[in-house]
């Protein structure tokens, strides 16, 4: 008898008091690609304040891991966050088998007076031009850090600190896309990621136009196209490893 084929799937990781529809246009399209998506909510990520107030970094990663060993238990599981949720998945990837890494808009430096400048022009454009780029970006995407908890944000520090020091330990093939314009983190910490990692094979792309939530804003297809065929390239790797 035939064994069935193994199921190949991709786990969505959201960022920072985010949600997963972060990465909406991106499922959409994986699961169109004909991949099993899942996007999980990472721990303490309900929508309530109540909820982030007593979850640690550590509760974080260990509800990325329990989606990936359940994955993996089926097949070819691809890792791919988002923000926090990029080092959320760097740190599973150290955990469990995965068969490729891809980290968007990786949140290394998220303190930057640039930053705060580009937040203040995006702003002051969605205001003032209603009909404008700005003003469809910054309603697409989710505006948590309003209700944050400090607690949460002690964690979120920590958390930053304890993933760079183990980014070394990286070996799966790894894929980073950079919005140049993000106005959340700065983008030279996508750099910094992808020259810390042992992965053999790694690649980084910078997106001229895009702010910090690269999947729903004017690169998007791009993301897109970067993506789907970076894990065909990781899957054939893989196979013929094996």
């Amino acid at each position: 008898m035939a064994q069935p084929s193994p199921v190949e799937t991709c786990i969505l990781l959201h960022g920072f008091t985010g949600l997963p529809m972060e990465l909406g246009p991106l499922q959409t399209a994986l699961c169109e690609a004909g991949y099993e998506v899942e996007s999980p909510a990472l721990a303490g990520h309900d929508g309530t304040y109540k909820a982030l107030r007593h979850v640690t970094w550590e509760d974080w990663v260990l509800s990325a891991e329990s989606t990936a060993r359940q994955a993996g238990a089926r097949g070819p599981v691809h890792l791919i966050g988002f923000s926090m949720g990029a080092l959320v998945a760097a740190m599973v990837s150290l955990r469990t088998p995965v068969t490729s890494l891809t980290l968007l808009s990786p949140s290394i430096y998220y303190a930057h007076p640039v930053l705060a400048l580009r937040q203040l022009r995006l702003f002051m454009r969605a205001r003032f031009k209603p009909n404008g780029l700005e003003r469809a970006y910054v309603e697409r995407r989710p505006s948590g850090f309003l209700w944050t908890p400090p607690n949460a944000l002690r964690e979120f520090r920590r958390f930053v600190a304890i993933s760079r020091r183990h980014l070394a330990n990286v070996t799966a093939p790894l894929c980073v896309i950079q919005g140049v314009q993000d106005e959340i983190v700065h983008p030279r910490g996508a750099s910094l990621v992808c020259g810390s990692t042992a992965s053999v094979h790694k690649e980084l792309h910078l997106l001229p136009y895009s702010r910090h939530h690269v999947c729903l804003d004017v690169e998007s297809d791009t993301v897109v196209r970067l993506i789907t065929t970076f894990l065909r390239q990781a899957t054939q790797t893989a196979l013929v490893g094996n």
